[in-house]
């Protein structure tokens, strides 16, 4: 538990100032480490930007449907096997979803 305790305590003083210290607002990663001046801090205005590239990768725009639509078919399509309550009929949509992921994903 001590140890555990250490590296958490360890962990948490690395972690802190980098978090705290980020930078949200930047119109590059030059700025960004303008903005900071030598400090340690994340730039998180790249998450921001670069959203939809972190979520759906290299999918072009009009295509992004797809990823969302495969994504929420996923959910449905577990749900009747983690939740008995659920019409049982449900679960030809649970066998099928793997075939239709894959049409959706790869097209």
């Amino acid at each position: 538990t001590l140890l555990t305790a250490a590296f958490i305590y360890w962990l948490s003083s690395i972690l802190m100032p980098w978090m705290f210290n980020g930078v949200w607002d930047a119109n590059s990663i030059r700025d960004c480490r303008e903005i900071l001046d030598g400090a340690i801090g994340g730039c998180f205005a790249v998450i921001a930007e670069r959203w939809p590239q972190l979520i759906f990768g290299n999918y072009p725009n009009e295509e992004y449907w797809r990823a969302v639509l495969a994504f929420v078919g996923l959910f449905v399509a577990l749900a009747p096997v983690l939740f008995f309550k659920l019409p049982r009929k449900m679960l030809w949509f649970t066998g099928l979803f793997p075939f239709i992921a894959y049409w959706l994903i790869w097209g």
